[in-house]
């Protein structure tokens, strides 16, 4: 370009490009992309303006409101839609030409259409003021009856559409040698959250089964025409978009599709997630099976919808009247019932499978046709004759109403799929596993528990992460020991928010145990910290515990501390009468948790032993695995303390209890001596413990429980007497 040259946007002002919109004498059209849930699927365009020619053509005002598809339905069959987002997607300017005979218009229309920043920008003519000559009429009237017909079909198709979305399976369509993705139905979209598969070839779709045999198995299938069929095939998908994967199993059919001259052109993939059922087999007594229901996709010709009817991998029947009349049913809907087609087909249900008299599924199925909506059931219990006696089974199945093109109901489409093993392994796990069920479902009560036990807990915690060692938990004990608040503490370096207790050691005890992974138990170690506006002296019982990341790596440092300043300086000023005191603050705290995510993670696993007793009877409500530790084979959750721990009524420890229960003041206790059985029952021996008896409150400010942390010090007792 010369230096002479000059730009359109200085050759023409805003208000000229106005006036060469209203002058035009083409139509032009700006959209803009609505999208799915998704955020990736454009589903429709809104109108958003029309210059004056357009408004003339297309009857509309110049901001007329609505979407296209909402003003023209037909703009789908015509392909003006995929046209549309086509241009929109690729950003390529791209024309099209169509006869539009619907929706009010009947001209032929010619498109030039590109993408402009978020809009769609579009410039069409009509031949609305040409004469149409006799060819061009005979033209539209064959386009008019091919038009009818092809409404009848896609309506045809439509309904099939709608009943395949609803199939407990996943469904896709792979078509041409490279596998392209032409149908993706929400189940198997779900295979692959936040993956784009419509439109992919399939090794492109999917690049973690490249090695896995599953995509060589489909080329085989597309190439020779023979279906597969298989059980439980072990796959890995990436279910995370970090690259991790899952283990899953499906059951798999991968069935050609043929054109009209019986070539293969297609493979449809038919699957249904199996893993629940494996895992129980293998694993005996994890099973909580649920088997993911997933909507089919729709098929776009006839001949199709009657191929997938008789030889779909699922049950499928048709039920027409008032006496719900099999009209058709697939040999998988008749082995269900116990029976051949010929047994059933023209028959009222309750005929044909009388042992369903009474069990509901006739009312509900002349429901469905009564109100149109559509009845789904999951695991739903029939009883059938089998072997001449009646043995329940067990189904997942849709129930969808279908119309013909008039939207005139021509019956109730039934497809399911048995479920009795998968129900009865999940029943007999649920026996069997009982009492683990209860467990988890307490779990999620026990959360809030454990959140205010880290925050009443009479210890100070702790967590750093990373090599600055940040702060990521602090209780507001430590907070107030260290003089800071929490908002003071949280989020930095922990030299950062405390740089008087830098060079005091701590950081190398620190260092060691990231570097080793072995925790660290220190008594009456010196720090300064500056509260109330001066530095003062403090001592600390503490332990360093590492603490892991989900790869296993060491990411961090928890401390359990407290402050044994008292003691410390207490135990100089009678150290000459009294040294043994000063070995028992030095073995003051053991190790309170091993990692922590969060608050649940971090009181289940800490090193210290931990229960919380609830109500006036002090029922365990929580003890942590070392809590546990100290009583084994005895079950301590949902017992009241003085009934599961029995040798607490003969010894100090019962009426502790009742006392910090009763006045809300903490106990604290060293080295106590306690008698205890080991096994529940055998003969009594001596422990001892360093423990504290803390009250816990409601929100009313009403002491509703006891919070128990302790530490068993027999070893050191013994090694010491």
């Amino acid at each position: 370009m010369s230096a002479t040259a000059i730009l359109l946007a200085d050759l023409f002002a805003p208000e000229d490009w106005l006036t060469l919109l209203d002058v035009s004498l083409t139509g032009i059209h700006l959209l803009r992309p609505i999208y799915a849930p998704d955020g990736a699927t454009i589903v429709d365009f809104a109108i958003e303006y029309l210059n004056p020619a357009g408004q003339r053509i297309m009857g509309l005002s110049e901001q007329p409101g609505g979407t296209l598809l909402g003003r023209f339905p037909h703009a789908m069959a015509e392909g003006i839609f995929e046209y549309y987002q086509r241009t929109f997607e690729t950003g390529e300017q791209l024309s099209y030409e169509t006869n539009y005979q619907a929706d009010g218009l009947d001209n032929y229309f010619k498109f030039c259409a590109r993408r402009s920043g978020r809009h769609l920008l579009v410039s069409f003519t009509d031949t609305s003021d040409q004469d149409r000559s006799a060819v061009e009429k005979a033209l539209r009237e064959s386009q008019a009856a091919e038009e009818a017909a092809r409404a009848e079909a896609e309506a045809q198709r439509q309904r099939f559409y709608d009943l395949l979305m609803q199939l407990p399976a996943q469904v896709a369509v792979h078509e041409g040698p490279d596998q392209v993705l032409t149908l993706v139905n929400p189940g198997y979209q779900q295979l692959a959250p936040g993956r784009e598969l419509l439109g992919q070839p399939s090794r492109e779709a999917w690049p973690e089964l490249a090695s896995q045999g599953i995509l060589d198995i489909l080329d085989q299938v597309y190439q020779t025409g023979e279906p597969f069929v298989g059980k439980e095939v072990p796959l890995q998908l990436d279910f995370l978009p970090a690259g991790r994967v899952k283990q899953v199993y499906l059951n798999a059919f991968l069935l050609p599709l043929r054109d009209a001259q019986g070539q293969v052109h297609g493979v449809l993939d038919y699957s249904y997630d199996v893993t629940e059922q494996v895992l129980t087999r293998r694993q005996s007594q994890q099973l909580n099976q649920e088997l993911a229901a997933a909507q089919a996709a729709a098929e776009r010709e006839r001949a199709l919808l009657q191929a997938m009817f008789t030889q779909a991998p699922v049950a499928i029947a048709l039920f027409q009247g008032e006496e719900v009349r099999v009209t058709s049913a697939n040999e998988r809907m008749a082995a269900l019932w116990g029976r051949t087609p010929a047994q059933v087909l023209g028959r009222p249900l309750v005929e044909g499978v009388p042992e369903l008299r009474g069990q509901g599924f006739d009312e509900m199925i002349q429901q469905v046709q009564a109100t149109g909506v559509p009845y789904v059931g999951t695991e739903a219990r029939a009883q059938i004759r089998q072997a001449e006696q009646l043995v329940n089974r067990y189904y997942n199945f849709v129930c969808q109403p279908i119309y013909d093109a008039e939207n005139r109901l021509l019956g109730v489409i039934n497809v399911g799929t048995e479920v009795t093993e998968q129900v009865v392994a999940r029943q007999r796990v649920e026996q069997l596993n009982q009492e683990a069920q209860a467990a988890r479902a307490e779990a999620e009560r026990q959360r809030g528990e454990l959140e205010r036990v880290f925050e009443q807990a009479p210890v100070a915690i702790a967590v750093y992460r990373g090599l600055n060692y940040t702060i990521e938990l602090a209780n507001a004990t430590i907070a107030r020991l260290w003089g800071r608040t929490r908002e003071q503490l949280l989020g930095k370096a922990v030299y950062e928010a405390l740089p008087e207790a830098a060079g005091w050691g701590y950081e190398e005890l620190m260092d060691g145990v990231m570097a080793t992974g072995v925790p660290y138990a220190a008594h009456g170690m010196e720090s300064q910290h500056e509260r109330n506006g001066r530095l003062e002296t403090l001592y600390w019982d503490f332990v360093y515990v590492p603490m892991y990341a989900p790869d296993g790596e060491i990411n961090g440092v928890m401390v359990v501390a407290t402050d044994t300043t008292a003691q410390v300086l207490a135990r100089r000023q009678v150290e000459q009468l009294n040294q043994e005191l000063e070995t028992r603050v030095q073995q003051r705290t053991q190790e309170l948790a091993q990692q922590s995510s969060r608050l649940t993670r971090l009181l289940y696993e800490a090193p210290a032993a931990i229960g919380v007793l609830g109500g006036p009877d002090l029922v365990f409500e929580l003890v942590n695995a070392r809590y546990a530790a100290l009583f084994p084979g005895r079950a301590l959750l949902g017992q009241p303390i003085l009934a599961v721990l029995p040798e607490l009524l003969d010894g100090p420890g019962a009426n502790l209890l009742r006392q910090v229960q009763q006045t809300g003041v903490t106990f604290e206790g060293r080295e106590e001596r306690m008698d205890f059985a080991q096994s529940g029952g055998g003969p009594l021996e001596a422990r001892y413990f360093d423990f504290i008896y803390q009250a816990r409150y409601d929100t009313a400010g009403g002491i509703d429980g006891l919070v128990l942390f302790g530490f068993e010090v027999t070893e050191q007792v013994r090694a010491r007497q």
